[in-house]
């Protein structure tokens, strides 16, 4: 598998690069698109949990989200929070997907109902990497996300505030 380092600006140049791609998708291209997308309506349905952690992140999954690491472990910890920070969340249909070998690229908007009532709703850009078991190993993510929200009422309201 390819290693791959990716810093907020990295992420936006491959993005951009990456819309100059074929719409032309290999089978394990597809295969991680559509993974991609069963996550989303997953989470939209279903909500945060620990079995869709499982249903769709391996063991030795790491993710970046605006520069904080976290393991498997301490993911699994975060969609427990994230479940509990939340009533409701919503995922716009993507702006974009697109694939390039086992990674996938996805610019979208999310928005949710907070557990206190309130409203909050971020641009994101997300780039996963899947493992040959389409499995995703790697997330590297820049937006406002809800570790942001949880840490700054100022980025909260903000964002509460404006139709992204």
């Amino acid at each position: 598998m390819k290693q791959y380092i990716f810093t907020a600006t990295s992420l936006l140049t491959v993005f951009l690069v990456g819309c100059s791609q074929s719409t032309q998708y290999s089978k394990t291209e597809a295969r991680n698109i559509k993974k991609i997308t069963e996550l989303y309506r997953t989470l939209e349905v279903d909500g945060y949990s620990v079995d869709m952690v499982d249903k769709f992140f391996d063991k030795s999954y790491i993710q970046d989200e605006n520069g904080v690491i976290w393991n498997y472990d301490a993911f699994v910890e975060h969609v427990k929070d994230v479940k509990h920070m939340t009533k409701k969340v919503v995922f716009l249909p993507f702006e974009q997907i697109i694939a390039n070998e086992d990674l996938v690229i996805v610019r979208y908007k999310v928005r949710a109902t907070l557990s206190d009532g309130s409203k909050v709703s971020a641009p994101m850009i997300a780039i996963y990497q899947l493992n040959d078991n389409g499995m995703i190993v790697r997330l590297w993510e820049a937006g406002v996300t809800s570790s942001m929200v949880k840490n700054s009422p100022y980025i909260k309201e903000f964002f509460s505030q404006k139709n992204f």
